[in-house]
């Protein structure tokens, strides 16, 4: 073989070789940019779930099924692991805050909003609250903002379960006692009224009504006793219940406050993609502008 074709030989090896290399630096790149699209996808359909992503707090129109959604996508673009546990926890910790709403007669977190005055269903839910207490405390966000409100509510769910299981107990002690004693009756009714206001507190009123009955009969003298007894209960309840209530409008004034801080900064965001948006038009049109001069000036040149 003659050196010239041994060299041509080369010389097409390597041209071939360059080219399976760019072609690969190609295909890299574009698989890269493919990859990046898509996590940006899927970054901005699960971000969509949530008022405050960094703080954990869900949009009060998220629904399970919309986790589900994001998933599917995963699925159909890159399957990958780790984006598809994300999701799972996301939706994990959404069902969460669901259980803990149920606990309650009225939602008690809802989008960024506290309720005023959280009251639990059933006082038999304890063992509920002490599980659900334990998932956010295993979960990951437990020092976001989500995190801690969901604590603080569930510690209220269990201060009242408490007070819930003492004033049934109290009812109890004085349904066996044959004669009632006036400090147990008001001990009774002190239980009662740290309760809040609700369907099982209204019940428990009614069932206390009889022996209050029966002891005004008993003894005439004792009902002013009691009704300045109850008085004095009432007026430490109303402490109590606005000790509680207090603690939950300071939380709810916080939230407020980032709430306003996320709309400005969302403003924000928008008005510099409207800016973006025209002066990437304005480009378009002074480059266009720009090639239809230079093509009339060839054309001129041409023509001369």
């Amino acid at each position: 073989m003659s050196k010239k074709l041994i060299g041509w030989s080369l010389l097409g090896v390597l041209v071939v070789g360059a080219l399976i290399f760019a072609g690969l630096m190609i295909y890299r790149d574009h698989t890269e940019e493919k990859a990046k699209e898509v996590n940006q996808a899927i970054s901005k359909q699960l971000g969509s779930l949530y008022i405050d992503e960094k703080e954990g707090y869900f949009k009060a129109s998220t629904e399970e099924n919309d986790f589900d959604d994001v998933i599917t996508y995963i699925q159909s673009q890159n399957n990958n692991k780790q984006s598809i546990q994300q999701v799972e926890q996301a939706k994990k910790n959404f069902n969460t805050q669901g259980e803990i709403n149920q606990l309650f007669e009225t939602e008690v977190l809802r989008g960024m909003d506290l309720s005023a005055e959280p009251v639990l269903s059933e006082p038999e839910n304890n063992r509920k609250i002490v599980r659900l207490e334990q998932k956010v405390n295993n979960g990951s966000n437990t020092e976001t903002g989500w995190g801690k409100d969901m604590l603080m509510i569930l510690s209220i769910a269990k201060e009242q379960s408490k007070n819930y299981q003492t004033a049934i107990n109290q009812i109890k002690k004085l349904s066996k006692q044959d004669t009632v004693d006036l400090s147990d009756y008001l001990d009774t009714v002190r239980a009662i009224a740290l309760l809040p206001e609700g369907q099982y507190k209204n019940e428990l009123i009614k069932d206390l009504e009889p022996v209050k009955n029966s002891l005004s009969e008993a003894n005439q003298q004792l009902t002013q006793k009691i009704s300045a007894g109850e008085t004095a209960i009432a007026a430490e309840a109303a402490a109590y219940q606005q000790e509680q209530a207090a603690k939950i409008a300071e939380r709810n004034e916080e939230l407020s406050k980032v709430k306003e801080s996320l709309s400005s900064k969302e403003k924000i965001y928008s008005s510099y993609q409207s800016v973006s948006q025209s002066i990437s038009v304005s480009k378009a049109g002074s480059d266009s502008n720009s090639s239809s001069s230079s093509s009339s000036s060839t054309s001129v040149e041409e023509s001369e």
